[in-house]
């Protein structure tokens, strides 16, 4: 992973950490800690291809957006669709990734 890369996905997790803790919500907070973080480590490290947070940031900077216009219905659906978007693309790399090792094993 290049360094700009690693600071990009540095950045990513340190708005999601600083998202979650603005809710106060300790529940929220342990969870995001045990599984969110689990699984935005696993993403990252099953896709070598990973290369830019571009698109993120563009998400992020329209979540801010509409929690800052208090504007909860375009808020929760832009939530909803980013974690649609991580959770394909996680199902993508998982799904490469077992075919690598399926044709690993074959040859």
């Amino acid at each position: 992973m290049a360094n700009s890369t690693v600071e990009s996905v540095k950045q990513d997790l340190d708005f999601h950490r600083a998202l979650v803790a603005s809710t106060g919500n300790a529940c929220m907070s342990e969870l995001y800690g045990v599984v969110l973080n689990r699984f935005i480590a696993i993403k990252y490290v099953l896709s070598g291809q990973y290369t830019t947070q571009d698109g993120a940031v563009d998400r992020h900077v329209e979540l801010m957006r509409y929690i800052v216009e208090k504007d909860e219905t375009k808020a929760f659906t832009c939530i909803g669709y980013h974690i649609l978007k991580s959770m394909e693309l996680l199902i993508a790399v998982i799904n490469d990734n077992m075919v690598k090792m399926d044709a690993d094993d074959a040859g």
